[in-house]
């Protein structure tokens, strides 16, 4: 997908904080509205109603509520909550694409459960903060941290919502400030869903930047461009427009960097696209050979090899099943590039899932490396195939390995981007046929253009191992985003 200059940086450097273990994320309202929940103002709508205010008139609406609670009292308030808050409702496709990512820090001002729910459906152990008596606790083995630094939907009457919570939290909640503000010290944030009315979050942005000025890391927001309503005048507008412009320069100061889409759909987009950038640097490589035609065995292991060392030297993950014929190679290549490339960070660049090969029963073998195939490809953004043959069970021909053509299933129920060396022959030559024939489905020209003629070549019968191995590194690049194709 082509996207501008502005959402191309972000990616780029927001990708780099993934990469770095730096990425956090703060979400507002705006993040749980597509599951069905309300941003604050429509939250207060009604309650405005009651006591003879217009909530789109208002721009305090910690104030708001607070004048609500000074004329009927807190409970009215924690009546609305309970009633919003009950029942579950279901995370949404940002809440899924987030949780794909690794992350470990979220912060949000949310009372809903949405974001742990969705962690935690990734198979994410996480970590609930919602109050200052359990921040000294951690759990082990946790992947994520969420801090609801304004209350829970369990306890929803100590929700932080009016004037005066906000005037008590930082005697109440000092240390949750003081957390957040190392964090945006430290890690690299990006606001989703939140419109910067919070006056916590201005009060610490304020205190960061009256303490370090502009030298501090950059975070990212993302926020729609005003659109026009149905009854708005050009020159409301107009106004809207230099308002909105005056408020992204503003807080530049404070080292937040917009990230302006035209609709919240772009959001999801946006996000996608990160999520594809992300995985498509893990690569993980399939294939089995007991024979090696139309190449020589040394070429090939010399191929793998190359390969495998230039996919670290470009700064890609290899993930490898060890398979038969080829496993050795890529785990020698792998080696070698981060031995030579990589500051032996052999964790970072290389993982391993080998087959257990010490179990007897067929069924149980046969589910074991079901679970091994779907795991190694649930981590992976693109996949390599290569030969994928063996010997019969008889021993007698070399047959298509099944093996190889389940990862391919699975690869494609993942939705894992594919790169079959059809000149390799094998199951690799089948997979790069169904390929080519459905060749816009898996690869849309409007996202990959020209691609699909670098990857006719791949099938090419006389096709040398040293240019095959170009064109995979050309074509991993162009779905990587690292480059146009040309």
């Amino acid at each position: 997908m082509v996207f501008g200059r502005e959402v191309e940086s972000f990616i780029e450097n927001y990708l780099k904080s993934l990469e770095d273990g730096n990425a956090a994320i703060f979400a507002g309202a705006g993040l749980s509205v597509p599951s069905g929940y309300v941003d604050w103002r429509n939250l207060l709508r009604n309650l405005a109603k009651e006591i003879d205010l217009d909530v789109d008139k208002e721009h305090d609406l910690a104030s708001l509520t607070q004048y609500f609670i000074n004329e009927r009292g807190r409970s009215g308030v924690d009546q609305l909550l309970t009633e919003v808050f009950c029942g579950d409702r279901e995370p949404n496709e940002n809440h899924r694409i987030l949780s794909a990512l690794p992350i470990s820090t979220y912060w949000t001002t949310n009372y809903d459960d949405l974001i742990e729910t969705s962690l935690r459906k990734y198979g994410k152990s996480v970590q609930v903060k919602s109050n200052s008596s359990v921040l000294h606790t951690f759990l082990p083995k946790r992947d994520a941290e969420v801090y609801k630094m304004h209350g829970d939907r369990n306890c929803l009457p100590e929700a932080v919502i009016a004037k005066y919570d906000y005037e008590r939290y930082l005697l109440k909640n000092e240390i949750f400030a003081t957390l957040l503000k190392a964090d945006l010290f430290t890690k690299t944030f990006l606001f989703i869903g939140f419109s910067f009315e919070d006056p916590n979050i201005n009060y610490i942005l304020g205190n960061i930047h009256a303490i370090a000025g502009e030298k501090t890391r950059t975070h990212y927001w993302f926020v729609r461009k005003p659109i026009r309503e149905v009854c708005e005048s050009s020159q409301e507008h107009n106004y809207k427009l230099a308002k909105f412009k005056h408020r992204v320069n503003d807080l530049r100061h404070y080292s937040i960097s917009a990230v302006v889409v035209d609709s919240y759909e772009q959001i999801t987009q946006i996000l996608e696209e990160l999520l594809n950038r992300y995985k498509a640097s893990r690569v993980f490589i399939s294939g089995s050979a007991h024979c090696y035609e139309p190449y020589e065995e040394n070429d090939v292991d010399a191929f793998i090899y190359e390969l495998s060392k230039e996919l670290i030297k470009k700064d890609y993950k290899i993930i490898s099943g060890f398979g038969k014929g080829i496993g050795s190679s890529v785990i020698n290549g792998s080696l070698a590039g981060i031995n030579e490339y990589r500051d032996r960070d052999i964790k970072s660049y290389l993982i391993l899932r080998p087959f257990p090969q010490n179990i007897v029963d067929l069924s149980k073998r046969k589910y074991v490396f079901t679970e091994y195939r779907e795991d190694m490809l649930s981590e992976a953004g693109v996949a390599i195939f290569m030969f994928g043959n063996k010997l019969s069970q008889k021993g007698s021909t070399i047959v298509e390995a099944d093996g190889v053509m389940e990862e391919y299933n699975i690869a494609k129920k993942k939705g894992v981007k594919v790169i079959a060396l059809g000149c390799t022959g094998g199951a690799a030559k089948k997979i790069w046929e169904e390929q080519m024939a459905e060749f816009e489905t898996y690869f849309p020209s409007t996202s990959y253009p020209g691609l699909k003629s670098l990857y006719e070549k791949l099938g090419e019968k006389d096709l040398s191992l040293e240019e095959c191995k170009k064109l995979v590194l050309e074509i991993l690049d162009i779905i990587a985003g690292r480059c146009q194709s040309k």
